[in-house]
């Protein structure tokens, strides 16, 4: 993990003897020599795959390929419980930051295996934050998110019609006798455009 110790052993022949002072580098870059036990304990902070190597002047050289990971780790996802089309949708990551150091890095939310939106994101060590992104699906049926290892899956459907809603209300008001005064005072047009809007912002 980023940031963390790891212990590098070099050792030689059948036996497995300890190889003090042999040169270790990362990337080709010297990070120290091992000790009389063979050892040495170092820390890297770039994530990603890197070449070890030990040498020493007498014995063959050798590498060895590590990965070092971010100390973020995504631990829960949410998402709505249904969707719509052309309609925004909020996906929430919670990220925790497992090491001893702050770190920061990228985090890709993808619909069905596609990167749909990105965030960058730091945490205080041992701390966590939560992460926002948002998804505007174009067509019905079933997404599935994933940030890191974690997948999520919702059905999207078409968008609501509300114009029933509006009908029915303007029904009701025209039975209780307050549509003529709505539209004697003008205040009935003016009512219809609040109700529309309050429906599309649904």
């Amino acid at each position: 993990v980023k940031g963390e110790n790891f212990l590098i052993t070099v050792v030689e022949g059948i036996n497995q003897t300890p190889v003090d002072k042999a040169l270790i580098s990362l990337d080709e870059e010297r990070i120290g020599e091992t000790s009389a036990e063979g050892t040495l304990t170092y820390s890297a902070n770039a994530t990603g795959e890197h070449t070890l190597k030990a040498e020493k002047e007498g014995f063959n050289s050798t590498t060895r390929k590590i990965t070092v990971t971010s100390s973020l780790k995504v631990v829960n996802l949410t998402v709505p419980d249904i969707g719509y089309v052309s309609q925004s949708m909020k996906i929430s990551a919670i990220v925790q930051n497992v090491g001893n150091e702050n770190d920061s890095r990228m985090l890709e939310l993808k619909v069905n295996d596609t990167v749909a939106d990105r965030k960058n994101v730091t945490v205080d060590a041992g701390k966590n934050t939560t992460v926002n992104f948002s998804y505007k699906p174009m067509d019905p049926g079933l997404c599935r998110f994933s940030v890191d290892d974690i997948t999520r899956t919702v059905n999207v459907e078409k968008a609501q019609n509300s114009n029933w809603l509006i009908a029915l209300f303007l029904v009701l008001l025209i039975a209780g006798g307050a549509a003529y005064y709505l539209h004697t005072t003008g205040e009935l047009d003016k009512l219809q455009k609040q109700v529309k809007k309050m429906m599309q912002g649904r």
